[in-house]
């Protein structure tokens, strides 16, 4: 009816101008009620069918309440989570986030392309819901009018289909190129390093500054089983960041405060990563202000000495100032008595405040609510044997521990640990250097 215009019509209908203005009302009237009851039995029908299940199914469209999306999502992320944990990267929270934002990019133009789809699909259902209507009721329409309303049509479809289709296709298919390198480099960045060949790494390795010789008395007797966790993360992200520069530095330490330079390696690991830039004391940007040193010294020149800062605070002037700082704060942990690995482990636990304990009561966090720890090594062998600060991953007994204390004086519910504790790296790293030193391709120089 509505492209009826001045074209010529067979005698037995001939709507005047008030009659086809109020014809068009009334159909005006009910079309988008009934076109969208009629797409929807449709679609229903079609996603009943066992085509349609398929369809559904391999595409995602299946959608459940609220709860149930908010489920999946949690249990997808922890899914992302403990799978790049196993492969051993240090942080997987990043790479998570990456994965859900790039699956979310796909998932909205998708949605897009699906309701473009059922309007388009909604459009075709009038037209054959009006073409039949037309044939039912026996009202004569003209070639030429017939031809004039079907390229109107047609004009239509197409522009319908490639602002509601196609367009949100090309733009999935530009953005999955860029979410993928934004993905890459957040990998690349923040939480996993790709290794270094074996020969040119057990070549640094064997003329590494830390020599491995003193941190002999500090293992452990019987030798603990490695946890594969442990020793996938340290071989893959650790292990890489240890150059030739760092190891330098740990083993200077180590020669003015005669603590092991895989231990400071361990703290600095933990405190900052291995970053050359971060503290061995709080992780913080060197020449910045400590915030867990009360004194400045003010002896500038002297290693190991921080001074005050001009906006006041302390802080160390280079990394093997801190280096030195924490190798003599450790062993102050311990009277000076640093000699074997329960003393070691036992310092380490009192350097980061001890609170992360895991064999300990129910606890209070900040939010109100009592919590009780799933670490399943109680009692502790020693003090400091429980903190995974020290311990997590060093063997199989020290797995699924948690983290309780996430900033400086506060309780949190407790989280896991998903990173190697100082003494778990201390240890990886003096076998590998052992290892290298004892490989035949490195015995020369």
């Amino acid at each position: 009816v509505q492209y009826y215009g001045d074209q010529q019509v067979s005698p037995p209908f001939h709507p005047n101008q008030e009659q086809s203005g109020a014809l068009n009302y009334f159909l005006n009237i009910g079309k988008d009620k009934f076109t969208d009851k009629v797409s929807s039995v449709a679609l229903e029908k079609f996603a009943a069918s066992e085509l349609g299940q398929k369809m559904v199914t391999s595409i995602g469209l299946k959608t459940a309440g609220a709860a149930a999306g908010t489920a999946a999502k949690t249990g997808l992320a922890a899914w992302l989570t403990s799978t790049l944990t196993t492969l051993g990267i240090a942080d997987p929270e990043p790479i998570s986030k990456a994965i859900l934002a790039a699956l979310a990019v796909v998932s909205m133009f998708g949605k897009q392309i699906w309701d473009g789809t059922k309007k388009v699909f909604k459009n075709l259902t009038l037209v054959a819901a009006a073409g039949g209507a037309a044939a039912a009721s026996a009202i004569p329409i003209s070639l030429a009018g017939f031809s004039r309303g079907f390229t109107a049509f047609s004009g239509a479809m197409v522009g319908l289909v490639a602002t509601e289709i196609a367009a949100p296709i090309v733009i999935t298919l530009i953005s999955i190129p860029i979410v993928v390198a934004l993905l890459l480099f957040i990998i690349n960045t923040s939480a996993f390093v790709v290794p270094y060949s074996s020969i040119s790494l057990s070549s640094l390795l064997a003329q590494s500054e830390c020599a491995g010789d003193l941190f002999q008395k500090f293992i452990p007797s019987p030798a603990p089983q490695s946890h594969p966790k442990g020793v996938n993360q340290f071989g893959l992200t650790i292990l890489p960041r240890l150059t030739m520069q760092m190891s330098k530095i740990y083993g200077t330490a180590e020669k003015a405060t005669g603590v092991p330079c895989e231990i400071l390696a361990g703290i600095h690991w933990i405190e900052a990563s291995n970053r050359p830039d971060g503290s061995l004391v709080s992780g913080r940007p060197i020449g910045g202000p400590e915030p867990d040193v009360s004194f400045c010294d003010n002896q500038r020149g002297v290693p190991g000495k921080p001074f005050t800062l001009p906006g006041g605070g302390c802080g160390f002037a280079s990394l093997l100032d801190t280096a030195i700082y924490a190798g003599n704060h450790l062993k102050g942990k311990v009277g000076g008595n640093l000699s074997n690995y329960q003393s070691a482990i036992t310092a380490l636990s009192r350097y980061n405040g001890g609170g992360n304990a895991n064999c300990q009561p129910p606890y209070k966090a900040g939010d109100g609510k009592t919590y009780k720890l799933s670490y399943s090594s109680c009692p502790r062998l020693f003090e400091g044997e429980d903190d995974p600060y020290a311990t997590n991953w060093l063997d199989l007994r020290h797995d699924k521990m948690s983290l309780i204390f996430c900033a400086d004086h506060t309780r949190c519910p407790p989280k896991p640990f998903l990173r190697d504790g100082s003494f778990t790296v201390a240890l990886n790293y003096h076998l590998a250097i052992k290892n290298a030193q004892n490989s035949p391709t490195t015995s020369q120089p």
